[in-house]
């Protein structure tokens, strides 16, 4: 009876080290995809705050800012946003990758560690009640704040050149 209870204690031991190690993954992985959310909206602000003040000075009646630099930048500072987003679109798209490789790890590896029932006692590493669902296509998802802005940059764009 005593050898019986010592595996099963060496199996919790061997649950509980591998989901501490699944959900401290899954906790990096979140905090680095709400870094570079901050990181996105961060940049896009700086980028538009650039273009309010270059289009400032354009506009006042101060001399001094030539037309050849005002066109550049007119046109590198929305480029720039757009790279910015799609860069930042496809950083965030790996992350999600990245925590549902680690999700679908649990799901795998806790079945070989354990029966359903004392598997039953840990909640899924990801936050979910059950195994990994297909990823909604919800309109409102922080995933798509990076497309929001490759396609204002260039709504804004158009309508500078038309003003």
């Amino acid at each position: 009876m005593a050898i019986v209870e010592s595996v099963s204690v060496e199996k919790k031991a061997a649950i509980e080290i591998f989901y501490d190690k699944v959900r401290e993954q899954i906790r990096s992985e979140n905090e680095l995809y709400n870094q570079r959310i901050i990181w996105l909206i961060t940049m896009q602000a700086f980028l538009f705050a650039t273009l309010g003040l270059i289009l400032q000075a354009k506009y006042s009646t101060s001399p001094g800012l030539r037309d050849a630099i005002f066109y550049v930048s007119f046109i590198l500072i929305p480029l720039t946003g757009v790279y910015v987003g799609l860069a930042c679109y496809r950083m965030l798209g790996q992350a999600r990758d990245n925590l549902d490789a680690l999700g679908k790890l649990w799901d795998m590896k806790s079945v070989d560690l354990a029966d359903a029932k004392e598997i039953s006692f840990y909640p899924h590493p990801k936050g979910l009640n059950e195994p990994i669902r297909k990823r909604d296509l919800s309109p409102v998802r922080a995933a798509y704040i990076p497309l929001i802005f490759v396609f204002v940059w260039p709504i804004f764009f158009i309508f500078l050149i038309l003003a």
